[in-house]
C-alpha cells in the first residue's frame, strides 16, 4: 500500500511528529557520498539556489518513517499510518523527491 493511498486520519490531542536527526546514519553516509547538492528551491524564485545535503535529506525520512514503524510494531496501526501520511505530505516526501534528484544526477554523470 503507497502511502498516497492511505485514507485520512486525524489524531486527537497529539502534536505533530517530531524529528531528529539521525547521527549515526549521517555519519556513515558522510563518509561515503558527497552530501552538498545546489537547487532551486522555489520555482518562483529562479535566481535563488540553495544547498541541500543529502545526508540531511536521507536521515530526516529515516526518521520520520521510524517513528511510524514503532507506531505499528506496538500494535497502533491508525497512528502509524497518520505519522507516515503527514510525514509524506510535510516532511520526508519533499526529502525524498531532493535526495532522489540529487542522487539521479550523480548516477547520470
Amino acid at each position: 500500500m503507497s502511502a498516497q493511498a492511505l485514507p485520512d486520519l486525524a489524531m486527537d490531542g497529539e502534536d505533530a511528529p517530531q524529528t531528529d536527526l539521525n547521527s549515526e546514519l549521517a555519519i556513515r553516509l558522510d563518509a561515503r557520498i558527497s552530501p552538498d547538492y545546489w537547487e532551486i528551491y522555489d520555482p518562483k524564485c529562479p535566481d535563488e539556489a540553495v544547498c541541500g545535503n543529502l545526508v540531511d535529506d536521507l536521515a530526516d525520512v529515516a526518521s520520520d518513517l521510524q517513528r511510524g514503524i514503532e507506531d505499528y510494531d506496538s500494535g497502533n496501526g491508525a497512528s502509524a499510518a497518520f505519522v507516515w501520511q503527514l510525514g509524506l505530505n510535510h516532511h520526508w516526501g519533499k526529502h525524498v523527491v531532493d535526495a532522489l534528484r540529487a542522487l539521479h544526477s550523480v548516477i547520470g554523470e
